[in-house]
């Protein structure tokens, strides 16, 4: 399976980008058994992969499904009024306080609107000062 991910990843992208990535794997019932990501880095893709799924994806011996994001873009919001005209489908956000973060993917498909995606990012990872905001657009590999 690393290997499928890898070769899947590297038909588009070059070992030594330096991207954002974000892996989430599935079981058979697509019940969630882990989502990590990795952001603001220097590393490259290849390692950063390859550290993902060493230290983490491996350990699950039920995996149906991996999905792999990777960011293409990340804009800083800076105003609540541009935040309001974020799609969730077509944007994930990303909301840090500088110490704590919180991320949603675009198109989750329990996320309908800007305000159930800010409220469940803010309470699931207690953040509720003052927060950058970024938004991203992926592309997403399913494998």
């Amino acid at each position: 399976m690393f290997e499928t991910i890898k070769k899947s990843i590297f038909q588009k992208y070059k070992k030594n980008d330096i991207r954002w990535v974000f892996f989430s794997i599935f079981d058979e019932q697509w019940a969630l058994l882990m989502s990590n990501w990795v952001v603001y880095t220097d590393k490259a893709l290849e390692e950063l992969i390859n550290l993902l799924y060493q230290g983490l994806i491996s350990r699950h011996t039920n995996i149906k499904t991996i999905i792999a994001d990777i960011v293409l873009e990340t804009t800083e919001i800076k105003s609540p009024q541009e935040i309001q005209t974020i799609s969730p489908k077509d944007f994930g956000i990303l909301l840090s306080d500088g110490t704590k973060s919180g991320v949603l993917l675009p198109n989750t498909k329990w996320v309908n609107n800007i305000q159930d995606w800010l409220k469940i990012i803010k309470e699931k990872n207690d953040l509720w000062n003052n927060v950058q905001v970024v938004k991203f657009k992926t592309d997403r590999f399913a494998i």
